[in-house]
């Protein structure tokens, strides 16, 4: 309970309008409190939801000079219905300002039982009183009321008005005779009558469907049917639901406007029901009262809260989802003291002080709803689902629910779509296209990631050494060197004079051999007479010992390729320690450069260019990947610079696939992004691996191999796969994350909290609408099969029953056939003195008819011989139906004697008829009455290996109290035991036809 207060009135709440939940009360006609005051207030009252008292706070009262039978308030008016017949119209912004005089007020012809604003339509006011009289009050032209058709002859005092909740112009009005009357207001003429089914017995409330505008509740207060009747105007000769759950008749409800599921009832049981409308059923007693609780409607605006009152006393408002301020008044509630100040010397007075019930403590429920209300529940919602699909409802449209691919990042869908259009062409053209367009594309903001696109597009191109060393910047000009550009400029000056002096040589005479007397004399004699002989290596020898080098490789010119060989190999000797450059063309003139490569220093940060330079130009292309993977090495150990990305880039040209996962990898985080495909470095990174497996046909061998790995090369590479597949999944690009999840070796175990791959692979390979795996093979199921349902032992039982009935409809069939009867076929016929079921039979060799003498039956239990329904044969007398009481008729009359009968009784006789057959020539066992049915069949009995037991359903079978004939005392004859119950009779017996 959330606020209370104690009155005996009649109530209304303020409309949704109000900033306030505001609720007027009137005290109630033909109800007196325990002081028998006469006193009749309209009172306005506020919850005042932010004190902790527990009584309603007034706003204002008015002194009015009648009871009131109804209350209605309207969008700006408020209405009151008295008990003398008058109709007081106040307007609720005076009325709040503590105004004493009506908006208008005038008099009809008895007691106004009836009053409803037009939810839609408010400027309109319907009212109700004796013979039928119903007005309707434009608030625009109160004084001009009319009638919304000729007054119906079905109608007498009016007890109840109510307006549809969709349509403006229809209007429904409940009478005192039980009758309801639905009108049109737009014809003005009376819609359709709809009669209480139960009876002359007054409407008490009417209520519309506030979602479907056919549909309402009548209720009355008939305590022999205290029921809550639902109406369909599409078919108003029956109701179309019947509400049951109150002990006694109802005397007031009201359909919850925000939930049409949501039903209030109170009635002359002192409960206040809430029901599902859905179910018909009721969802909870709300509150309990120690008198009738006579009224009961929801607050508009807020509908968690409602108003009961009871001629208890009080006034009480309770929220339906359990909430109280008062728990404690919740549990057990004391009826309201009186109010009135009480004159101790008066000894009529003191009657009043203690009321019949004043120690009664009504026990409360305790309600809790099933689940949410309409307007606590979700109007519109979405929930991802697998790939990037987004599953709304809006309840708006109805139950429909869309599925959309919705992508949560443009970008990473848009770059997916391109890496996925360039691995499938596999065009070099296209991927050397592809890294132009990366390199100067927006995406790549990073001067090392723009430098790896523009080296993998040299890993396409044919003349790659080439488009490397312009990659580097390594052209051979001294244009950044001032220093060495001014040498050159020097040099090549010197050389332009010399050239200029060289063009007129002097002929001048000389000597062959010089006339000093110097060891260098000797010496040149020694080569000069070497090469006038023509023994050059006497004379190259001569030179690399004077290390005359450059006299010596001239010398060796006119000696022959092996004497050339020799001299180079000798100035190497002698001077590729003393000349770095005498070193390197060591390594060049052998054609080995890993001298250089491994061994030349790292001095600068731009020195790794002129080792890759040197390697472009005198390498050969089957050798490039050897020292390129040889620098990479290098430039990983090496410290200072950007030495990694530079190994990165040697292990490119290397084709080593996994040390430049190794190194690239390092960069990424351990821990995912929250959201999947808003990791664009994630996405960076699989572009850059991608193109660079294509561009060297990079074929992993760890992905056909049959048993797990305790360690895998690419670990990293996989991780990586792995949780790209998972973002491209969720935004919808199934065909790239299945690629990816390929290269992914089936039973690896990554090595990060990444989704399982088992289950990943496998719901990427279903919503890839079951392509074959690049083994042919489907994914490996990650979950343990568990056969939950045999299909092949339900098709062999679903064969066997279908046999069994074919057996059954071919037997009757036959039986149909050989045996047409003439009327009364059974009579004059026995079956013998024993039956074939010893333990049906307990009269122990009698027949079963020992009063008629005329008619017999088969033995009651065989599942053969069951007698038919009725009396088609007009056997007289026939026997009387079963009374509601379930009693057997008199002995004579048709009534089959008890099973195992203890007692020696004489069965009365009985008259069978023919068998009843569907169409589909399928038995139909009789009702299972008290004396005309058989044992019930179970199961296990139900078709045996004869075929002849017809289908019958299991049913609990309760024996009946017989009365024995001749015996004035009562006994209780029990059925055989299902266990005792043959599962295979014998075959059936013919039945002999009578003459």
């Amino acid at each position: 309970m959330i606020k209370r207060i104690d009155r005996t009135s009649t109530t209304s709440w303020s409309p949704a309008t109000e900033k306030e939940p505001l609720l007027a009360l009137g005290s109630v006609a033909g109800a007196l409190d325990a002081s028998f005051s006469s006193k009749a207030e309209l009172e306005i009252y506020s919850l005042n939801l932010n004190s902790t008292d527990k009584n309603l706070l007034k706003v204002h009262s008015i002194t009015s000079n009648s009871r009131f039978n109804r209350i209605a308030w309207g969008a700006t008016h408020l209405a009151c219905g008295k008990e003398n017949g008058e109709l007081d119209i106040w307007e609720t912004k005076s009325l709040l300002k503590k105004t004493d005089k009506p908006f208008y007020s005038t008099k009809l012809s008895g007691p106004v039982r009836g009053l409803d604003f037009n939810p839609i339509t408010t400027n309109l006011l319907a009212s109700g009183a004796l013979d039928g009289e119903i007005f309707i009050w434009d608030l625009n032209q109160v004084n001009s009321p009319y009638e919304p058709g000729a007054r119906s002859q079905r109608l007498e005092d009016v007890t109840a008005l109510a307006w549809n909740k969709q349509v403006s112009y229809i209007l429904a009005s409940g009478s005192s005779n039980g009758y309801s009357v639905i009108w049109d207001l737009r014809n003005r003429k009376e819609l359709i009558k709809i009669n209480n089914p139960n009876g002359r017995k007054p409407i008490t409330a009417i209520s519309w469907n506030p979602d479907i505008p056919t549909q309402l509740l009548t209720c009355s207060d008939d305590d022999a049917n205290p029921v809550i009747l639902m109406w369909d105007l599409r078919n108003a000769s029956a109701p179309e639901k019947t509400l049951s759950g109150h002990s006694k008749g109802v005397l007031s409800m009201d359909w919850c406007p925000k939930d049409s599921e949501l039903l209030l009832s109170c009635g002359k049981d002192n409960r206040t029901i809430v029901w599902d409308t859905l179910r018909g059923v009721p969802i909870g007693d709300l509150v309990h009262s120690s008198n009738w609780s006579f009224d009961t409607k929801w607050c508009p605006r807020n509908p968690d809260l409602c108003v009961v009152a009871s001629y208890d006393g009080r006034v009480s408002v309770h929220s339906i989802q359990g909430a109280s301020n008062h728990p404690e008044e919740d549990i057990f509630s004391p009826p309201p003291p009186v109010h009135q100040d009480i004159d101790p010397t008066d000894p009529f007075a003191q009657i009043g002080m203690v009321p019949t019930n004043s120690n009664q403590r009504v026990q409360q429920p305790i309600f809790t709803l099933p689940h949410p209300p309409k307007w606590l529940r979700k109007s519109i919602g979405a929930v991802w689902g697998f790939g990037g699909k987004l599953a709304i409802f809006d309840s708006a449209h109805g139950s429909r629910v869309s599925i959309k691919s919705i992508p949560i990042n443009e970008e990473f869908v848009f770059r997916t779509s391109q890496l996925e259009y360039i691995l499938q062409s596999a065009n070099p053209e296209i991927t050397s296209q592809y890294c132009d367009y990366m390199k100067d594309s927006e995406f790549v903001k990073s001067e090392k990631d723009k430098d790896i696109w523009k080296f993998m597009k040299t890993l396409f191109a044919a003349n790659s050494a080439d488009l490397i060393r312009d990659f580097i910047g390594f052209d051979g000009s001294f244009e950044k060197d001032v220093r060495l550009s001014a040498i050159l400029e020097k040099l090549n000056m010197n050389n332009s004079q010399e050239n200029q002096e060289a063009e007129t040589p002097a002929k001048e005479p000389f000597s062959i051999f010089s006339g000093k007397q110097t060891e260098e004399a000797d010496i040149d004699k020694i080569i000069t007479k070497a090469i006038i002989v023509g023994d050059y290596e006497m004379a190259v020898n001569v030179c690399v010992a004077t290390n005359r080098m450059a006299d010596a490789f001239m010398l060796s010119y006119y000696g022959g390729p092996e004497l050339v060989e020799k001299v180079q190999l000798e100035y190497f000797k002698k001077n590729s320690k003393v000349r770095s450059y005498s070193r390197l063309l060591e390594n060049i003139y052998h054609g080995d450069l890993t001298d250089v490569v491994e061994h030349a220093k790292l001095d600068g940060n731009d020195s790794w260019k002129d080792l890759l330079a040197l390697v472009c130009t005198y390498a050969k292309p089957e050798e490039y990947a050897h020292y390129y993977s040889t620098l990479g090495n290098r430039m990983v150990v090496s410290s200072g610079g950007d030495r990694k990305h530079v190994a990165a880039l040697c292990y490119l040209g290397a084709g080593e696939m996994e040390k430049v996962v190794s190194l690239w990898c390092q960069g990424q985080p351990n821990k995912r992004t929250v959201i999947p495909g808003d990791n664009i470095e994630l996405l960076n990174l699989i572009e850059k691996i991608s193109i660079f497996s294509q561009a060297i046909s990079y074929h992993d061998q760890d992905l056909v191999l049959q048993d797990p790995q305790d360690n895998y090369a690419l670990s990293d590479l996989y991780d990586l796969f792995i949780d790209y597949a998972y973002a491209a999944a969720t935004q919808n690009k199934i065909d790239a994350a299945f690629r990816f999840l390929e290269q992914v070796p089936p039973h690896y175990i990554p090595s990060k909290p990444l989704p399982d791959v088992g289950i990943l692979r496998d719901r990427v390979y279903t919503a890839f609408n079951y392509k074959q795996a690049v083994n042919g093979q489907p994914p490996v199921f990650p979950f343990e099969r568990v056969n939950v349902f045999d299909g092949e032992k339900l098709r062999r039982e679903n064969e066997a029953a279908e046999k069994a009935r074919s057996a059954v409809s071919n037997q009757y069939q036959s039986f149909q056939a050989n045996n047409s009867a003439p009327q009364n076929s059974w009579n004059n016929q026995s079956y013998g003195e024993q039956s074939r079921f010893p333990q049906y039979n307990q009269y122990q060799g009698t027949t079963y008819n020992q009063y008629s003498g005329s008619t017999q039956y088969p033995p009651v239990g065989s599942s053969y011989g069951q007698p038919p329904i009725g009396n088609p044969y007009n056997v007289s007398p026939a026997p009387p139906p079963i009374n509601s009481y379930n009693q057997p008729p008199a002995p004579g009359y048709g009534t089959t004697p008890p099973i195992s009968n203890p007692y020696t009784a004489q069965a009365p006789s009985f008259t069978p008829g023919p068998p009843s057959v569907t169409a589909a020539n399928q038995w139909i066992p009789p009702p299972a009455t008290s004396y005309n049915s058989a044992p019930p069949v179970t199961a296990a009995s139900r078709v045996n290996s004869t075929g002849h037991a017809p289908p019958i359903a299991e049913a609990h079978y309760e024996p009946p109290t017989f009365v024995a004939p001749n015996a004035n005392q009562n006994f209780n004859y029990p059925l055989p035991r299902q266990d005792s119950i043959v599962s295979q009779p014998p075959p059936p017996i013919e039945p002999k036809l009578c003459n």
